[in-house]
């Protein structure tokens, strides 16, 4: 992520999805205006302009088992909008699903039964440990206890 020629950009498509989140999530929950922002993002990516795609409100009454609630369908789409892009992970482990979502993997294919709060933090190497004088660390202190 941090090497020479790596440009940072932010797509439209990714701020119209960190706009529902924060209607969903924020101080001022207003669930109409996520789905909004989602509607908007379907339109375009999965109608291609048109009124021919599915909104949040089919998904919701056509999928009751994969999709809860309007978080769901949000989730759904950061994983689609952002496939390829490096964000799973970090979306996973800012939502607090990562244990959730990586344990029956790390079950199947590596024999893992527990989960280990390690496990939801990159590794920091030795020469930004160093550079940063110590105050950087590999993990909190409440994992390496």
């Amino acid at each position: 992520f941090n090497q020479p020629g790596n440009e940072r950009l932010l797509r439209y498509g990714e701020v119209y999805l960190m706009l529902a989140e924060a209607y969903l999530r924020g101080t001022n929950v207003n669930e109409d205006k996520a789905k909004y922002y989602i509607d908007e993002l379907r339109k375009y990516h999965v109608g291609g302009g048109s009124d021919t795609y599915r909104k949040v409100d089919d998904l919701l009454r056509e999928h009751p088992d994969r999709f809860h609630n309007v978080m769901d369908v949000l989730w759904y789409e950061r994983r689609c909008e952002l496939a390829g892009e490096g964000d799973r992970w970090f979306d996973l482990v800012r939502t607090g699903r990562a244990e959730e979502v990586m344990m029956p993997i790390l079950r199947e294919k590596y024999g893992i039964t527990q989960w280990d709060k390690k496990f939801n933090y990159l590794p920091i190497g030795s020469i930004e440990i160093t550079n940063s004088g110590g105050s950087l660390t590999e993990y909190p202190d409440e994992v390496n206890q």
